[in-house]
Parts: C-alpha cells; sequence; structure tokens
C-alpha cells in the first residue's frame, strides 16, 4: 500500500508513466495564460495608434513638423497608468482624432518609464500628458489625463 502511494503523484501513477500529456497540456495552457496576463498588464502594443511614432526623437519630430508646416503632439504615457489605457483604447483610436492627428501634427508617443529624460525635460508629473509643440519648438499648450473624444478634439483644434 505504501509503495502504491508513493508512485502516485499529482494525479498520475509515474510507475505506469500515465498522466504524462496531461501535465504536458497544464504546463502549455498555463504558459498561454501567463502571457496573456502579462500582455494585458503592460497595456498591449502600443506603436500602432495612428499618427503616432514612439521610436522618433522628440528634436527630430520638431525638425520635422518645422518642414512640414505642422505642430508637434507629444503623448506622454505609461504602460501601467489606467487613464493613459482608456486614452489609447477609446479615444485616440476614434476616426475623427486619429485623421486629426495624421494630417494636422506630427505625433510622438513618449512612454516615461522608457524614457524619462524626455519627460523630465518636459516637467511632466503625471499621465497622461498632451503637450502641443509649434514648429519653433515652443509650448503652445498642454493637457494632462484622460478626456473625452469630443474634449480631445478639443484640445486639438484649439490653437
Amino acid at each position: 500500500m505504501m509503495d502504491r502511494m508513493q508512485n502516485v503523484i499529482g494525479g498520475f501513477d509515474r510507475r505506469r508513466g500515465q498522466g504524462g500529456i496531461m501535465v504536458i497540456v497544464i504546463a502549455a495552457v498555463l504558459a498561454l495564460v501567463v502571457v496573456a496576463f502579462v500582455r494585458s498588464r503592460s497595456g498591449g502594443t502600443q506603436a500602432t495608434l495612428v499618427g503616432f511614432d514612439n521610436t522618433v526623437a522628440i528634436d527630430a519630430a520638431i525638425a520635422k513638423g518645422k518642414q512640414e508646416g505642422k505642430p508637434t503632439l507629444l503623448f506622454f504615457t505609461a504602460s501601467w497608468c489606467p487613464p493613459c489605457k482608456h486614452m489609447k483604447s477609446e479615444v485616440l483610436p476614434q476616426d475623427s482624432v486619429a485623421s486629426t492627428i495624421r494630417d494636422q501634427f506630427v505625433g510622438v508617443y513618449v512612454d516615461i518609464d522608457a524614457r524619462g529624460s524626455d519627460a523630465q525635460a518636459y516637467g511632466i508629473e503625471g499621465v497622461p500628458t498632451f503637450i502641443v509643440v509649434n514648429k519653433d519648438g515652443e509650448e503652445i499648450a498642454r493637457r494632462s489625463g484622460a478626456m473625452s473624444t469630443d474634449e480631445f478634439q478639443q484640445f486639438l483644434t484649439a490653437r
């Protein structure tokens, strides 16, 4: 009886080799759950926001804006920020907002955790923060916090 109990571990009998496939299936399911959880906590992929570039330096974006005659829209954000997630999922993808950003601005996506020096240079105290910089590099508008689509559209067109 004792030998039988020692051989049965975790719901399968090691002596007979039963249950090995079940362990692999459970491990695979757990791995998928962990990956899904990590992606949901990180906010997913951020580079797909229409009109925003997360790889360009702010100075280069301002220079591009000057060349194109457009102001630069800086979006300071963080993957862990719930109001930022709201803006990314509910406001920025709206057709009217996305087309305004794409057509009228050079957009820069600035993750404050990855680009802390940029956040510090612009005095960012909270996220999300949106800053409009004119073609000469001067800040002309700033707004922090989550906004509705209409509020954000007004912010974009108020200059």
